[in-house]
């Protein structure tokens, strides 16, 4: 089954069920609509869709990728700036 998901693999690489809820759960984030509050409850949402006990277990992910540490950083600095995204 996992060879007719289009996925792009390095050579070597496998994939079992607890990665593709890993890549679930990254690529969800990772589409999020812009703004605290929609952000918020996204991961609400995700985090209740993984079965997550504590909502602290789903924000792990948030630190998985370059492109969401790049935009957790840049709301920072806004934040921290004052300014509104």
């Amino acid at each position: 089954m996992l060879k007719r998901i289009p996925l792009r693999l390095k050579p070597g690489q496998r994939l079992g069920i607890h990665g593709l809820r890993h890549l679930y759960a990254v690529r969800a984030l990772e589409s999020c609509p812009v703004g605290y509050d929609r952000a918020a409850r996204h991961i609400l949402a995700l985090s209740t869709y993984l079965g997550h006990t504590h909502l602290a277990d789903t924000y792990w992910y948030l630190q998985t990728t370059p492109h969401l540490m790049t935009a957790i950083a840049d709301a920072c600095e806004l934040f921290i700036r004052g300014e509104k995204r």
